[in-house]
């Protein structure tokens, strides 16, 4: 797996999966970016998750569209934010 895609996956809350620990999951999610910091300019996804609005703005400034168009989890991105 892409390791945008799996920081991702880390950082926001599912509700869907009974084996969810988001404690343990979130916490993954802040060592992979401390780690890989550059993991927020990966695409919109990650940098919501990131709290970087400056790579959220730079990501929608060239595709507005961005914003309504879904992700990992089905939701637009700027409902996705978690890892911080």
């Amino acid at each position: 797996m892409e390791r945008a895609h799996k920081f991702v996956s880390l950082a926001f809350l599912c509700y869907d999966d009974p084996h969810y620990d988001h404690r343990s999951f979130h916490a993954r999610a802040r060592a992979m970016l401390a780690s890989h910091p550059e993991l927020a300019g990966a695409n919109i996804w990650a940098a919501s998750a990131a709290g970087d609005a400056d790579a959220v703005e730079s990501f929608l400034d060239r595709d507005g569209e961005l914003v309504n168009r879904p992700g990992l989890h089905g939701w637009p991105p700027l409902r996705e934010h978690g890892a911080r």
